[in-house]
């Protein structure tokens, strides 16, 4: 029987175990005996009494090869063996073999940015009335944000985020709402089907590119818009949102798909606006599609309204970057838009879009066996079993919980929330998870 062993530290740090093949020896290359398939002669030599150790059923190591097995679809001189060597009641590393490493990593991510750019967004602060709509422009810079508008904070921050270095495997597509800024004389979103139906966002001005490699082309976009939009297009960007992250061609088995609203108001603008009908659209999203959402509230928004959004679009609790005076949240508030709270909120949002959520290693040999694995979690010299439960609604409260994203075909293992929870606070943490591949 032949095993996989990998492991990784939380949040971000892999392991990687090495272990030397079964049944062989290293130093003189004295592995398994070959197998070849049954004719004439090896029928005769089966029948050898003389042949101990083919009577025996075991190798020149040691090790035990069981019987060939005939098939009786194939023709009499083509028989399948198999080589399951030792077998053991237990995995542990020192039992497994891999004759290769494998590794684990976390699931890699792509984001789908939505960022209000109503003329409010022009402001400096809660009391600036005055700013004429369109005007505190910038460009992302280097130096940082031009003057204190909330748009020029917002630009300069996700510019920034867009091209940090060595934060993994990472996408981003970017999008502003509403996409038609002044909609013509007397003409609303309303009228305008595209700015609520969604299709108008669910095109974005940036596809999914990589980070920070292509973070050019979102800086570009970036720079190109301005805050000079008439109305605050909610519904429409949330179901543009929706639309882009539920499409095939943005969709991959082994990436995390989020999506993140950034909006400094309330809607004004087409028929949905109350915060049941638009939690309800994400909650859809995150049942039906699993991808959830993230959002991000600036100076002038509800967060009344922003609470229900973020709690609708499954993000976690958390005490971060919550109102003033509000101990727990689920969304994010910069409020103008400082560069260190948007920073924060904005890698604060990465790491609960991947969760604790590792792809599953392909192993050098073998096939990996998912109902054969033991995963621990370790802190210095404390070691804890981990119990896997059938999903994430079983989790409850479990401290010491995991699970497959899907029973049937998993490719990936997720640790429970409050185990998530406990890992990525413990910069000594380490999770290790080991399997059995098939055996015959």
């Amino acid at each position: 029987m032949r095993r996989v062993v990998f492991g990784f530290a939380a949040p971000l740090a892999v392991v990687l175990l090495s272990v030397p093949a079964c049944g062989g020896d290293a130093a003189t290359d004295v592995g398994e005996t070959p197998v070849s398939p049954v004719g004439a002669a090896d029928a005769a030599g089966a029948a050898d009494a003389s042949s101990s150790e083919a009577d025996a059923g075991h190798r020149r190591d040691g090790s035990f090869v069981e019987d060939e097995l005939a098939d009786a679809t194939y023709p009499a001189d083509v028989h399948f063996a198999w080589d399951s060597g030792t077998t053991d009641a237990a995995l542990t590393t020192d039992a497994a073999c891999a004759e290769a490493t494998a590794t684990a990593t976390l699931r890699p991510l792509d984001l789908f940015v939505v960022l209000d750019r109503s003329g409010s967004m022009s402001e400096t602060s809660p009391s600036d009335t005055s700013a004429v709509w369109g005007t505190n422009d910038c460009t992302v810079s280097a130096g940082g944000a031009a003057n204190a508008s909330k748009w020029c904070l917002a630009v300069n921050a996700l510019g920034g985020f867009f091209q940090l270095p060595n934060q993994g495997d990472r996408r981003a597509a970017l999008q502003f709402f509403p996409t038609n800024l002044e909609l013509g004389s007397g003409v609303t979103p309303d009228v305008n089907g595209a700015e609520c139906t969604g299709s108008a966002v669910g095109t974005p001005a940036v596809a999914l590119v990589a980070l920070p490699a292509s973070a050019t082309q979102l800086v570009t976009a970036l720079d190109n818009a301005t805050p000079n939009g008439s109305y605050t297009t909610t519904e429409g960007a949330i179901r543009g949102m929706n639309a882009f992250t539920a499409s095939a061609a943005n969709r991959s088995a082994s990436r995390t798909l989020a999506q993140v609203l950034i909006t400094d108001g309330a809607p004004t603008a087409c028929t949905l606006r109350d915060n049941a009908s638009l939690a309800a659209l994400l909650t859809a999203q995150r049942t039906q599609q699993g991808v959830s959402t993230f959002v991000v509230g600036m100076n002038g928004a509800n967060y009344t309204n922003l609470e229900a959004l973020a709690v609708g679009g499954g993000a976690a609790a958390h005490s971060a970057l919550c109102a003033s005076g509000t101990p727990s949240c689920h969304y994010y508030d910069v409020g103008s838009g400082s560069a260190s709270a948007f920073s924060q909120a904005l890698r604060d949002i990465q790491l609960a879009a991947v969760g604790c959520t590792y792809n599953l290693p392909t192993p050098a040999q073998g096939v990996l066996d998912p109902e054969r694995v033991r995963a621990s979690y370790q802190s210095g010299s404390s070691n804890v079993d981990l119990t896997r439960v059938t999903n994430a609604a079983a989790c409850g409260a479990t401290s010491s919980g995991w699970h497959y994203d899907n029973n049937t075909s998993p490719t990936s293992v997720q640790l429970c929330p409050t185990t998530c929870t406990t890992v990525r606070a413990d910069a000594a943490a380490q999770v290790r998870v080991l399997f059995g591949c098939l055996r015959g």
